[in-house]
């Protein structure tokens, strides 16, 4: 990482580089505030202080200043490697932050425009880290099969590819399945206790409602109809809810996996 000749500048800089590997994030913010206001003629000075600003933010989860001090550094400094470099992590930040869009742009442009291979390298992939963050896996394969061409990438190309063939299950079936059965569409989605208690709730108030209409104990049964009638509401949605769960997890337990992958090539 190409940074400012903090030797050649001021204590406060100095500083706030020892806070930063003490991990003593409001200090380093303090000490590079300190730093701007007293040299306010050092333009790269300035940006690289913001840039540790933004980077004691991020390790602060402070998403929001984190991201608008390193677009303040890159804005500063008139070094284009480094305006790359800096960029990337205004990306990665972005992507922790969940804005993977605008962090997919950011990323992008590096890729794309920047003249140092080693920061196009490093751009696409964290590019391929949002893909896998946001369940795209088709874009996830393409971006780290470019990072890594060789056969020493089978696993990962083997779990990339498994990742787009998961066997998820459908929300619209699971809600069908528990409009004619309370319950079934749980069931389905994986979740056999809801079901099952579902199913026992709806079919005892359905009971009770038919009972009371028998008796023709008309204030009971329509007061039983009301009730009934939220139950099996509720089952319908919760039985597309935890369709839409066990696909999400099924997401993230691949995601967990292609990222443990990666962690062992290193």
């Amino acid at each position: 990482m190409l940074s400012y000749n903090v030797s050649a500048a001021d204590q406060a800089l100095d500083l706030a580089e020892r806070f930063f590997s003490q991990e003593n994030y409001e200090e380093v913010i303090t000490e590079c505030k300190r730093f701007i206001f007293f040299h306010p003629e050092d333009k790269e000075g300035i940006s690289y202080a913001f840039y540790k600003i933004g980077l004691a933010y991020a390790f602060s989860s402070n998403w929001d200043k984190a991201k608008n001090a390193l677009r303040e550094s890159i804005e500063l400094t008139e070094d284009s490697r480094i305006k790359d470099e800096r960029s990337v992590d205004l990306g990665i930040v972005l992507i922790a932050n969940k804005n993977y869009s605008l962090g997919e742009l950011e990323l992008l442009k590096v890729s794309c425009f920047s003249e140092d291979e080693s920061i196009r390298k490093k751009a696409i992939y964290f590019q391929g880290i949002g893909f896998l963050y946001m369940f795209k896996w088709k874009e996830a394969k393409e971006t780290f099969m470019s990072c890594y061409p060789g056969d020493e990438a089978e696993e990962l190309k083997d779990q990339l590819e498994k990742a787009q063939h998961l066997a998820y299950k459908s929300p619209k079936k699971a809600k069908i399945l528990s409009l004619f059965l309370p319950g079934s569409g749980q069931i389905y989605a994986g979740n056999l206790k809801d079901g099952i208690c579902a199913l026992l709730l709806n079919g005892l108030i359905g009971a009770f409602m038919v009972r009371a209409i028998g008796e023709k104990d008309w204030w009971d049964a329509t007061s039983l109809f009301f009730l009934f009638q939220r139950y099996y509401r509720g089952n319908l949605y919760h039985a597309q809810e935890q369709a839409e769960l066990y696909n999400q997890e099924l997401d993230r337990k691949q995601a967990w996996k292609i990222l443990r992958t990666l962690k062992e090539m290193e």
